[in-house]
């Protein structure tokens, strides 16, 4: 039996499975695992009768877009990344791939950490860590992070201005940070708050073609998409005397 199998006995009801995923712009790897079908999720959750949070355990096209860009301006070798919302965790798989020391994935849930962990463990992805952390808390980012990465988590106002504080926080760090949303929910409250804080950005909006998963239908959806784009330089860290 392999570590997915055993963990789909063990973390989520029978009728529902996991499957790999590779991700459009990833075509060779490495894959993440979500779960099959989540409509039945979907519909519990927005019923305010299910536990498991639906959305963080299928890949979404931020995610996708977020790790392309982020191969073409970051070289990972020797790196440490810092993945906030991780979902299914694209982002640190593909930093773990291409050489990052450690590849800190972070969600609020742990289902979705699970499988970060299992597709990290089947592609021989070491370098991959997994870690319980909610933005929204008081509890302090990682140390020794070389970069931010967070894809697709806007999905409310108190997120949006909490990811912005993340970022504040990191980039007077040091850090680069690469913030990618595609819902457009709660995008807009994140730039205002990034600019309240005084962060300067970069902005870019792309048109990306997705198929995924269409999460309340359960099938496969092509899709094409405007993925804003947010580009935080870390600031120099000031000389010790």
């Amino acid at each position: 039996m392999t570590f997915a199998a055993a963990l789909v006995g063990l973390l989520v009801a029978p009728a529902l499975e996991l499957r790999a995923r590779f991700a459009p712009a990833f075509s060779h790897g490495p894959f993440v695992l979500e779960y099959a079908r989540v409509s039945a999720l979907v519909a519990e959750w927005s019923a305010g009768t299910g536990e498991l949070d639906p959305f963080g355990v299928v890949l979404w096209p931020g995610a996708d877009a977020l790790a392309e860009i982020a191969v073409g301006e970051i070289d990972f070798a020797g790196c440490s990344t810092l993945e906030l919302g991780c979902g299914t965790g694209l982002c640190s798989l593909v930093a773990a791939s291409r050489g990052a020391i450690r590849a800190l994935a972070t969600d609020s849930n742990p289902e979705p950490l699970e499988l970060v962990a299992a597709a990290a463990a089947q592609q021989g992805l070491a370098s991959v860590r997994t870690e319980v952390f909610d933005m929204c808390s008081d509890a302090p980012l990682a140390h020794g992070i070389d970069v931010l990465l967070a894809a697709d988590v806007c999905y409310s106002e108190r997120i949006a201005r909490a990811l912005a504080a993340r970022c504040a926080q990191a980039s007077a760090a040091g850090v680069q940070c690469l913030v990618t949303d595609s819902v457009n929910i709660a995008r807009e409250h994140f730039a205002h708050e990034l600019r309240r804080l005084g962060v300067d950005f970069e902005r870019a909006n792309l048109t990306r073609s997705f198929l995924g998963h269409a999460v309340s239908l359960d099938m496969e959806v092509e899709r094409s998409c405007t993925v804003a784009l947010f580009k935080i330089a870390g600031r120099p860290r000031p000389a010790s005397d």
